[in-house]
């Protein structure tokens, strides 16, 4: 990353966790990035990026291999887990019952998270 510390970031708005994830990966890296510009929407980033406006982090299924970017994962690797909260012993729908098992089955992919059972 540091190869990167004269050149333009276009980083997520302040008030969302990318940020926070940002945040913590240039104090890592030892330098503040140089800001173009904030977005909250990650294909707006991804514009940047294709425009050779600015590099920006997004996440990795936003991966294209066909677009014109290059792509660099950042160590450490960061993951940002999905979880669902709900009052025990209340009904839960089909659609709310498959989304925790979505939720499930995309943590135990992406790490080593232990899910909880119901």
């Amino acid at each position: 990353l540091r190869r990167f510390r004269d050149t333009d970031f276009v980083l997520a708005a302040p008030e969302t966790k990318s940020s926070d994830i940002e945040k913590e990966i240039f104090r890592t890296a030892g330098f503040q990035p140089k800001v173009l510009y904030t977005s909250s929407g990650s294909k707006t980033r991804i514009r940047s990026v294709k425009s050779q406006l600015a590099c920006a982090f997004f996440p990795a299924f936003y991966i294209n291999p066909d677009a014109p970017i290059v792509y660099f994962t950042v160590k450490p690797h960061i993951h940002w887990y999905s979880s669902v909260a709900y009052r025990k012993g209340s009904y839960l729908s089909v659609a709310e019952l498959v989304l925790i098992d979505l939720i499930r089955k995309y943590n135990a992919r992406v790490s080593n998270f232990k899910n909880i059972q119901i």
